[in-house]
């Protein structure tokens, strides 16, 4: 997945954690600022942590998807192998392989790259956010250096934590620096202030100390940087520093009894405020909505309610914790409804005649009037495979012929007609270039289908079909993801186990071997042979003289002997076929050694 991909998805899911807690925000609305802070908190520490936990945690199916669906969320690749199903760094190795070289072919056709500008936007935005948090942080940091220290009675007489205080005449209003060592700076004329303003001030930054709020509000403008891109993320911002405003008013009113008075002291270090900055969040004197704020000091809308204590905040945790996970792994697994095709009753040698024959047989005006009833209804599949066909053979309209061909990748890679193996739905180049599809974006495609739907077997035995004209490292891998999804399946043990006769035989021909056969063309399946480099043959033959696997050895010995057999029917027997034949009765009697157990 690429990186805009990444916190699009990322983005996606923020929504839904913002979704979830704007809904129990609403639900407990009457419960006051406290617990209304407390659940946007959750919601700022999920979203930080999103990136963390969509790469760590385990994918999470939540429900089936219509095609609608899927289509809608193709922009974001949510789908990750599941470690389950024994995933290898080989087919991992190979898609970042192919993605380099898709990278590499693109960047030649098309010097300006839309996704590397993209990146260094919002690379530049973050940066540049990021940097402004730091600049407020060193302001607000050397003011508090400057400031001298002071001891204030009266803080003495209040049940808060205490901070160290010092006075500044630098400062105009009171604000609070840090965290685990924190400190409230005060203007120098806090000693002209009467008992309750001074009071109000103390108990309302000492709020924000006991509440954490400095944490809050920095880490709230680090996802802000991070999420510049999603509303959210600023609305989030404002919100948090909203409430954990009101929460300290709650906890000053409580102590202070006289909303009118604690109004106009708000009001004063508003005005003094004014057409300034204030260089941290966690002052008194923030003027945004502070008209609103007074308001609701003056008509009595600030609720009084109690701080949070442990049973209230392991009661929240105990629901936020499953929707943060939730938000983090879900995915949605598309279900796919491709029809069978016209073929897909036939035998291999049949179905392939028939596919050849309609694109043979199609006139360019059919094939013009095909396009036409495509365009009037996409989901034509018949139609598709019979123009795939036509323009194959001809080597005409190559473009038209790769459009096709990767919708049906990306919208049906179940579909039967790729298990005919034939040159109308292959990705390779044919011997003329005139008609050859987009090589690069095939391959991403069916790679990225195979991440997508990792548990289908129709569109991984597809993709493993694919490949193996090609790419046999990554056939290779895919064969061993659908055995580790249905080991009971026959013909998954049986495919590859023809992959294993194939590199025992490369191991003593020491290359490809001469003379090949494949199955039966009677059969509705054929398996071409998948080929892979020399070295990685000779590991899957000393593999297989140390597996315990008694049916994959066992069926490798049958693949080898049957053909073996078939070949010394029509040519001579050469060292390869008699070293292979030899190897595979050693399989053969291993394998009963191994059931016998």
């Amino acid at each position: 997945m690429g990186i805009l991909a990444f916190f699009g998805e990322a983005a996606l899911r923020a929504s839904l954690l913002g979704t979830m807690g704007g809904i129990a925000a609403w639900a407990l609305r009457r419960r006051g600022p406290e617990v209304q802070h407390a659940i946007w908190r959750i919601v700022l520490a999920g979203m930080l942590a999103l990136p963390l936990l969509m790469t760590v945690l385990p994918p999470l199916v939540i429900l089936p998807s219509s095609n609608v669906m899927t289509r809608a969320a193709n922009a974001f690749s949510t789908i990750r192998f599941s470690p389950s199903i024994g995933i290898s760094s080989g087919f991992i190795s190979g898609l970042r392989n192919v993605t380099l070289e898709s990278s590499v072919s693109l960047q030649r056709r098309n010097p300006f790259q839309w996704p590397m500008f993209a990146l260094i936007v919002y690379a530049a935005v973050a940066a540049l956010l990021l940097i402004r948090i730091a600049s407020a942080w060193r302001r607000a940091k050397k003011a508090t250096s400057a400031a001298a220290r002071v001891s204030i009675g009266l803080l003495n007489e209040l049940e808060y934590p205490r901070p160290e205080m010092r006075e500044s005449a630098e400062v105009a209003v009171p604000f609070t620096l840090g965290c685990r060592n924190p400190i409230i700076v005060l203007p120098n004329t806090w000693r002209q202030w009467d008992d309750f303003k001074l009071r109000s001030v103390l108990v309302h930054e000492l709020a924000h100390v006991h509440r954490g709020d400095w944490a809050t509000a920095l880490a709230a403008g680090t996802n802000r940087a991070v999420f510049w891109f999603h509303p959210l993320a600023w609305w989030l911002e404002n919100r948090l520093a909203s409430l954990a405003e009101e929460a300290c008013d709650a906890r000053a009113l409580r102590l202070a009894g006289d909303p009118s008075s604690y109004a106009r002291v708000v009001l004063e270090f508003a005005q003094a405020v004014a057409g300034t900055q204030v260089a941290v969040p966690t002052s008194m004197a923030r003027t945004s909505k502070v008209g609103r704020r007074i308001n609701s000091i003056l008509e009595g809308r600030v609720s009084l309610s109690r701080a949070m204590h442990g049973f209230s905040w392991a009661l929240i945790l105990a629901v936020a914790v499953p929707a943060v996970y939730g938000a983090g792994a879900f995915q949605l697994i598309s279900v796919l409804t491709t029809p069978p095709s016209p073929y897909a009753s036939m035998s291999h040698i049949d179905g392939v005649r028939a596919i050849l024959a309609d694109g043979w047989t199609l006139t360019p005006d059919e094939a013009a009037k095909l396009e036409s009833e495509v365009g009037r209804d996409p989901e034509n599949v018949a139609a598709r495979i019979r123009l795939l066909s036509h323009y194959t053979q001809y080597m005409v309209l190559s473009e038209l012929r790769s459009k096709h061909l990767l919708w049906l990748i990306e919208h049906h890679p179940d579909s039967d007609v790729f298990q005919l193996s034939t040159p109308v739905t292959a990705m390779a180049p044919d011997y003329s270039g005139v008609n050859s599809p987009d090589i690069e974006r095939a391959r991403i495609l069916w790679l990225e289908q195979a991440e997508r739907y990792a548990t289908n077997t129709k569109v991984l035995a597809n993709a493993a079909t694919v490949f193996g004209a090609s790419d046999g490292r990554i056939a290779f891998e895919l064969l061993k993801r659908l055995r580790a999804l249905e080991p009971q399946n026959p013909e998954w043990l049986d495919w590859l186990a023809e992959v294993y006769a194939t590199a025992v035989r490369s191991s003593f021909a020491n290359g490809n071997p001469r003379v090949r056969t494949v199955s039966s063309a009677s059969k509705q399946t054929v398996h071409f042979p998948v080929n892979l480099p020399l070295i990685e043959s000779r590991l899957l033959k000393s593999e297989l003289e140390s597996s315990s696997d008694a049916a994959l050895v066992g069926s490798t010995a049958d693949a080898l002997l049957s053909e073996i057999a078939v070949l010394k029917t029509r040519f001579a027997a050469d060292p390869e076929i008699q070293a292979s034949e030899a190897f595979a009765k050693e399989l053969h009697l291993r394998a009963q050694q191994l059931r016998s157990r």
